[in-house]
């Protein structure tokens, strides 16, 4: 019921945030986080995908800490 709740009230602007954290906590951990290929895969897909309103600029930050 609770988590129901909380993705009715999750806006894009929440959620684009939360994924970013996400995938900043997978880049800093070192035996169990993801490839940086695998992060630059998906948000690629993620910006030309038609169901969202993410751009290039919008993960610019994310990319940086790619290196």
């Amino acid at each position: 019921m609770l988590m129901k709740l909380f993705l009715k009230l999750l806006t894009s602007e929440m959620t684009k945030q939360l994924i970013g954290l996400a995938i900043r906590k997978l880049l800093e951990h070192k035996e169990d986080g993801i490839t940086k290929d695998v992060i630059n895969v998906v948000l690629d897909g993620a910006v030309v995908s038609k169901a969202n309103s993410l751009r290039f600029s919008d993960v610019i930050s994310i990319r940086k800490l790619l290196g």
